[in-house]
């Protein structure tokens, strides 16, 4: 099921001679030189940069006489663009001295002088750094080989190796002379393979189950294997010379699978050698990188649900746990992660962060994980090559973003279904560990503004012990801006708010995240102009400057799925919100996150007066939608902070209440936000539909959370079980407060005071069936005949072809008349939606099939058989029907039964009204003929007989 992909890393052929070519042109002079790179920056001779990040850098140095300018130069890692960063025009290296170029992709030169490039160095990838002229000429040129954290690579003068070798350094020289050649490396033993792929045991090693490894390499002569051994683990720890030695005669037998396990080989050289006459140097390699492989021995593992991915973590016991570290841990050789899923694995070396949002009240906790290559491979969470996006559940909402450099190991916060923790613990379970997985992928399946962040449900071992349920969540960072808004990383704010602290996440990647200023984007924008100074919303211009900053369908949508799920925590912990500056961009404009929602349906934590969690209060599922989307209260005067409480909170009133805003401006906003929240209640948020959604998430987890709790699961129960079926009861109780507020809300929306009586009924179908779509206000209705309920509104229509062979026609309305005497013919119009008598509205979308005919299969489908020309409206006028309007070269004429043409006409919107030279026509029977050519350019001629009647 989860088999692992070996690969080796290969330059071609030609590649290599055409570098070999320039890098020999380029050494010609030997004025400019690139002498160290490191991408693996960390470990205790990490060097930072002026931003606090250990990250990759390139040191140059030159020979010439005094210095040397590098103005015109241009730096790149990629071979098919030389041109990728150019060097500032006063870049300059003085003579035998050292200059360090910053490889962070922030292209910039700080203040102190500090040089940034446009790129940084991934070692996973088959990278070079290539150093060339404004005309294309290749100076000098390295390809990027994989060192180990805190190791360089730099360059030898003058010695055995040649002219300009590249060795190993295990402590970089940032700006000082490379080390001598004794104190230099000339590569790493060849990391370990195992015959047998990771992942479920019986799928790859059948036969004897012996799991062999193999460590040979290039290195492939009898002789040199003489020269290192093989040492492993199995219990995680990172493997020394002081672990067990593998060799296929006395130790494979501790190698057979008869549990869940992970084994990791390192190669290290040998002290002293079984052949004395041989000569192994053992100074020139170092040890192997580590192979660690997981393997799911137990027949119960072969029934993982096929929608759930696998985590697998390696931690040496000596590094502490994220709970024990207080959630953070340095990526070291110790952190491993292997990620299987549909018969692919990603893995890396990873840093383990407690994310800020995360509680940690229950005894299952939630960490940010944080991949990155400075262990030589793993470039990130990410797809491999042909596999599938992470998150690929498509019931859950999928996306196609393959690569994550960070993602949060979720188990549903407080809302965990585990203990809460001591010194006051609880006894029993509350939690379901889905309220924030359904919620999210409810908002992520149905497209609405709220950013919401993925899912892929996992199990998760540790050390190959079985840990049970957890989530991979997206986290909300630069990356989830640069990919889906493609905002530049480095152009993104972005805030958050949790408990009293306001927060601005810069890092992104798990890091610690540094305090607000008093002075923010958001403050100068939004919150002291609107809420603090109160501009008053009812002039038009000002409303206008509110929402050129404001993302208008992310600020609705952000309150609708708050107050709907009547959460808790909506302002004191869950805020979240973010924007580029790169205009021309999406996301420039302030957006929500539904950041953390744990607290969602009437769930939260009691604690007692020193803050210790007791148990969960339930509130009512009857809460007013409109109440609690003012936190603190409903005056204006309340003293709100920025972000958290009440800030956001008071900007909605004085969009939404009367008494503070009136006129153009408010009764716009006012209008589109509750069409926006009847539209929601109308669709994702219907009972069927959130019903439905929650069905489906509850089965989808339920197999694996009973494993997650069941103390008579085997091989092994997570440590957070549980009494059986606790899940069961918590989830039929979650059931229960979504059913009860669903079928209470849409009637709720009465104790808002702007909605009135209602609300009524209303249906929308489209003839022909698939001939198009209906967009009712702002959401495109999923099905037809479409029924609804809705309060008295200003209600829009448009008609939308399901492709280009349909066009519109016209509407039909029951009871109501477009707005401002718009033709049906118009394929957008509004009505004045009100109740009128006991009579329902029916809307029906008419389209006209282009393709269709006006002759089908020899009969004249398109034409009306008789017409009426009594001026009552109806059938007064004979022509075509349907496709005609699609026609050309359209000659249409009409004769009476002496053969006389009484009407001709070229347009197909132009028919006969039974007259002619001004009088009446008798009744009777008329020939016509129509010629024409239809929208396939096929010419036609229809022939026939229609009936005038008076």
């Amino acid at each position: 099921m989860f088999a692992k992909k070996l690969s080796v890393a290969l330059c071609a052929l030609f590649m290599l001679v055409f570098f070999n070519q320039v890098k020999s042109q380029g050494n010609s002079n030997q004025g400019i030189i690139l002498n160290e790179y490191c991408a693996s920056n960390g470990a205790a001779m990490a060097v930072a940069d002026s931003y606090g990040k250990t990250s990759d850098w390139v040191e140059l140095t030159t020979t010439q006489s005094p210095s040397v300018s590098l103005g015109g130069y241009y730096l790149s890692n990629d071979k098919n663009n030389l041109y990728k960063w150019k060097f500032p025009s006063n870049f300059t290296i003085p003579q035998n001295g050292y200059r360090i170029v910053w490889l962070t992709g922030k292209n910039l030169v700080t203040p102190s002088g500090e040089v940034h490039a446009s790129f940084d160095l991934t070692q996973c990838k088959d990278q070079w750094l290539i150093l060339s002229t404004s005309n294309g000429v290749i100076r000098d040129s390295v390809f990027v080989q994989k060192t180990q954290l805190g190791h360089s690579r730099v360059r030898m003068f003058n010695s055995v190796l040649g002219i300009n070798g590249w060795r190993i350094a295990t402590a970089n020289t940032f700006s000082l002379t490379n080390p001598p050649l004794a104190f230099t490396y000339k590569d790493y033993l060849p990391k370990p393979s195992f015959e047998c792929n990771a992942g479920i045991f019986n799928q790859f090693c059948q036969g004897t189950g012996e799991i062999k490894i193999r460590s040979y390499g290039s290195l492939t002569a009898d002789s040199v294997r003489d020269c290192f051994v093989v040492h492993y683990t199995l219990n995680g720890n990172f493997p020394t010379v002081a672990d067990p030695v593998y060799d296929s005669i006395s130790s494979n037998l501790a190698l057979f699978c008869p549990t869940t396990t992970v084994i990791r080989a390192v190669a290290y050289p040998k002290a002293t050698f079984e052949n004395v006459t041989l000569t192994c140097l053992p100074d020139i390699y170092l040890p192997s990188f580590c192979e660690t492989n997981s393997y799911f021995c137990d027949a119960e593992y072969n029934q993982i649900q096929s929608e759930f991915g696998v985590l697998s973590i390696a931690q040496h016991s000596t590094e502490a746990n994220w709970v024990a570290s207080g959630g953070t841990a340095p990526i070291s050789p110790t952190i491993h992660i292997e990620y299987f899923d549909k018969n692919q694995v990603t893995e890396g070396y990873a840093q383990m962060y407690k994310p800020v949002q995360e509680s940690w009240r229950t005894a299952q906790k939630g960490i940010y994980l944080t991949m990155n290559d400075n262990m030589g491979f793993g470039c990130d969470f990410q797809s491999p090559s042909g596999g599938y996006p992470i998150f690929n559940v498509a019931g859950l909402g999928a996306s196609n973003r393959t690569a994550f450099p960070t993602l949060h190991l979720k188990a549903g916060d407080f809302e965990s279904n585990s203990l809460i923790n001591s010194p006051v613990p609880t006894t029993t379970v509350f939690g379901t560990g889905i309220r924030d997985v359904f919620y999210q992928s409810l908002a992520a399946k149905n497209n609405l503004h709220v950013s919401p962040l993925h899912i892929k449900p996992v199990i998760t071992f540790i050390n190959g012990i079985y840990q049970g349920v957890y989530n991979l969540m997206e986290v909300f960072d630069q990356h989830y801006e640069a990919y889906y808004n493609n905002q530049a990383k480095d152009s993104v704010d972005l805030n958050v708010c949790y408990n009293t602290l306001d927060l601005n996440p810069t890092n992104g990647d798990g890091s610690p995240q540094p305090q607000f200023s008093p002075i923010t984007a958001f403050n100068t924008e939004i919150y002291n102009p609107f809420v603090f100074q109160h501009k008053p919303l009812n002039n038009l211009t000002f409303y206008n400057q509110l929402m050129s900053k404001l993302d208008k369908e992310s600020f609705m949508d952000y309150f609708i799925l708050g107050t709907y799920a009547t959460n808790n925590d909506f302002w004191s912990y869950n805020v979240a919100f973010a924007r580029g500056n790169q205009a021309g961009k999406p996301g420039t404009k302030w957006h929500y996150y539904m950041w953390n929602m744990p607290t969602i349906f009437n769930f939260t934590i009691a604690g007692n007066s020193a803050g210790t969690p007791i148990a969960p209060i339930f509130a009512t599922y009857a809460s007013s939608p409109c109440v609690n989307m003012y936190p603190l209260g409903n005056s204006p005067t309340i003293t709100a902070t920025p972000y958290r409480f009440n800030g956001h909170g008071n900007l909605m009133k004085f969009l939404m209440e009367t008494n503070d805003v009136t006129g153009l401006a408010s009764g716009k906003f006012q209008l589109e936000y509750k069409n926006r929240y009847q539209d929601l209640l109308n669709g994702p948020l219907r009972c069927d539909n959130i019903l439905a959604h929650f069905d489906y998430v509850q089965n989808l987890y339920k197999q694996e959370m009973h494993h997650h709790e069941d103390p008579s699961y085997t091989p092994a129960v997570s440590p957070y079980s549980s009494f059986t079926d606790t899940w069961d009861s918590n989830m039929v109780q979650l059931r229960r407060i979504i059913a009860y507020r669903c079928d209470w809300m849409i009637n709720g929306l009465k104790t808002c005071k702007y909605y009135g009586q209602g609300p009524y009924p209303i249906t929308v179908d489209v003839e022909p069936a698939g001939a198009g779509s209906v967009k009712l206000n702002t959401m495109v209705l999923p099905y037809y005949k479409w029924s609804g309920n809705y309060f008295p509104t200003t209600m829009s229509f448009k008609a939308i072809p399901t492709s280009s062979l349909y066009a519109f026609d016209h509407w039909e309305f029951k009871v109501h008349q477009p707005l401002n005497g718009a033709p049906l013919s118009k394929d957008s119009v509004a009505i004045s939606f009100i109740q009128s008598g006991t009579t329902s509205e029916e809307v029906i979308a008419v389209f006209t099939d282009k393709t269709s005919d006006i002759t089908q299969n020899g009969e004249f489908a398109n034409m009306p058989s008789a017409f009426s020309p009594n001026n009552d409206n109806i059938n007064d006028i004979y022509k075509p029907l349907g496709s005609a309007m699609f026609t050309s070269e359209y000659d249409f004429r009409i004769y009476n039964r002496w053969g006389q043409e009484v009407f001709r006409s070229t347009d197909p919107a132009m028919g006969w009204d039974g007259t002619f030279d001004g009088q009446q026509s008798i009744t009777g029977v008329y020939a016509w003929v129509i010629t024409y050519k239809n929208v396939f350019n096929e010419s036609k001629i229809a022939k026939g007989n229609v009936t005038l009647v008076r």
